[in-house]
């Protein structure tokens, strides 16, 4: 039974609940930790959680519970509360979205988008940022998350494997996959722009001489050319109403992080079985890992350096 302060704020509609009921049933009979691994072997099983329920209802019921479990979970106030069953209608909602979004996406709301929008940039902008300012804490929102959006594009990759007919759900996921490339990098862009703020006689705030390295002259091309997307965005919503600088560098440094930890657990060596021999693929992976290695190169922070230059890559090796 879940804890009442959970139940009031999640339990308004039993319609809605009575469709976790599936995601339920398959999680008592397993271990947590075999979860994602029994959902590779059972596909049809986990695609069935999704079924019948609309996008609308996705995004306007169940994405918000899910936040709300996120937050309960995260929360420094969570020792007052019984966190297993939490935990466990937790893994309920995550079950349901990962399926709804792996195998019931409409035509109209793609991948790239339900990945930038929905599951990455609208909860670092928002729920992520909001948390960082009242606790400075975000270790267990990122775990739980992450595992979220790594599971769901490692599922993807496994279903398109097993399934010819999921060779569109593929190139989506491709286009998901580049956009979160796109995000870290533009994060990076602006870590460096404040950086130079905060230092106005520094080429890249930084105390070095960057500008004739080969890195800097990479990011200093792709500065002009790069979509202002993000970057014009985290200005408006996060920069413009943060009144500590150096929070939120820590704040943006921690996301980059973040950000590679996911790209890092991406299952890579499914991916390149599945285009090893794809050649326009492969150049455009290698052009978004020099993009953001000479942005973290030009930033010249050692844990970012460091985290890029050991983290798996597609097609590398």
């Amino acid at each position: 039974m879940l804890p009442k302060e959970v139940s009031k704020k999640i339990n308004n509609n039993a319609t809605q609940l009575a469709n976790l009921k599936p995601t339920f049933n398959f999680l008592k009979n397993i271990t947590f930790r075999n979860v994602m691994d029994q959902l590779g072997q059972k596909l049809e099983i986990f695609e069935s959680f999704g079924e019948g329920i609309s996008q609308t209802d996705i995004q306007n019921w169940y994405l918000p519970r899910y936040k709300i479990l996120l937050n309960i979970m995260s929360s420094k106030r969570r020792d007052n509360i019984n966190l297993k069953p939490t935990f466990y209608i937790f893994r309920c909602f995550q079950l349901l979205l990962l399926s709804s979004y792996c195998f019931q996406l409409e035509k109209t709301y793609s991948f790239k988008k339900c990945i930038s929008q929905t599951l990455l940039y609208s909860f670092i902008r928002k729920e992520m940022w909001q948390i960082y300012q009242e606790t400075g804490q975000l270790d267990t929102f990122m775990e739980f998350h992450s595992k979220t959006i790594v599971n769901l594009i490692n599922l993807r990759l496994q279903a398109a494997q097993q399934k010819t007919q999921e060779q569109d759900r593929l190139l989506e996921t491709i286009d998901g996959i580049q956009e979160i490339f796109f995000l870290l990098e533009s994060i990076v862009h602006v870590l460096i722009s404040l950086r130079v703020e905060g230092k106005p006689n520094s080429h890249n705030g930084s105390g070095h001489q960057h500008f004739a390295k080969a890195y800097y002259q990479i990011y200093s091309r792709r500065k002009k050319m790069i979509s202002n997307k993000y970057t014009n965005d985290i200005q408006k919503n996060i920069v413009k109403h943060s009144k500590e600088r150096a929070k939120l560098t820590q704040f943006l440094w921690r996301i980059s992080q973040w950000l590679l930890l996911i790209i890092d657990l991406i299952d890579w060596a499914r991916f390149s079985t599945l285009f090893g021999n794809n050649d326009p693929l492969k150049t455009m992976m290698e052009k978004s890992r020099t993009f953001i290695q000479a942005a973290i190169l030009t930033f010249d922070d050692k844990d970012l350096i460091t985290h890029m230059r050991l983290m798996a890559w597609p097609f590398l090796g």
